[in-house]
């Protein structure tokens, strides 16, 4: 029985969102990019996603779409990674740090205006 305990747990959501998140990872790695947010947003809508987990999806599809040149959705993602209570600490931290990334090339690439 103790068998079928360990196989059930892993087909469940939790153990999927967990997985999905690792393949994303090692796809953005390989540079498999369209796939790997397709991972980040596949965890995402898995109900049964860990909140740390999720946020870590979050984070890390954020700096997919601003790596792509989708500054404003990148701000999007890492402000709903700052707005989810269930984010550790770390991930909050890193997303800030990003942000200000973001902010300061924007700050940048506008033109002054005379």
């Amino acid at each position: 029985m103790a068998f079928l305990g360990w196989l059930r747990s892993k087909w469940s959501p939790r153990y999927r969102a967990y997985w999905l998140y690792q393949r994303g990872v090692f796809r953005a790695k390989a540079g498999l990019t369209s796939q790997a947010i397709q991972d980040y947003c596949d965890v995402i809508d898995i109900a049964q996603t860990p909140p740390s987990v999720r946020a870590m999806a979050r984070y890390n599809w954020a700096l997919l779409l601003w790596a792509s040149g989708e500054q404003e959705q990148a701000h999007q993602e890492l402000t709903n990674v700052l707005e989810d209570a269930g984010a550790p600490e770390r991930v909050k931290a890193e997303a800030r740090r990003k942000i200000l990334r973001i902010s300061r090339s924007s700050e940048r690439s506008d033109p002054i205006e005379k």
